[in-house]
């Protein structure tokens, strides 16, 4: 009977050794992110930026604006493929399209403002590298 306790008694010991000596379980990434600054022609930060995120084969889009740096941060987004646009009274409107998001990835996107009317819009054409 002692014997029993004993043994009992060291399993318990060991079993709880073990566990807690065992590493965490990484979580899976399942979005990436996106980031940039937006600056005028001539260089200067633009703070309190909109930058509209849509996504192209979902419809749905979020809105993040610009710190006081002119940078901006829109983490979380499932992978596909965006357009990002920014409207800023007093400056085109500056579109980038095709913006692919993959898992476990950060797209930088930097937006130049150019000087004029919402009306007029500046659209990239060039691919972002990852």
């Amino acid at each position: 009977m002692r014997v029993q306790r004993l043994l009992l008694g060291f399993s318990w010991v060991s079993m709880t050794l073990m566990l807690a000596g065992a590493p965490p379980a990484n979580a899976q990434v399942t979005t990436g992110s996106l980031v940039g600054t937006v600056t005028d022609a001539q260089g200067q930060i633009v703070p309190g930026a909109p930058v509209t995120i849509r996504n192209v084969s979902q419809g749905t889009a979020t809105t993040v604006h610009t710190d006081d740096n002119g940078a901006y941060t829109a983490p979380f987004l499932n992978p596909g493929t965006y357009e990002v646009s920014i409207e800023v009274q007093g400056f085109k409107k500056h579109v980038h399209p095709d913006v692919v998001i993959q898992v476990n990835s950060r797209v930088r996107i930097d937006a130049e403002l150019q000087l004029g009317a919402l009306e007029e819009t500046t659209t990239v054409v060039a691919g972002a590298p990852l």
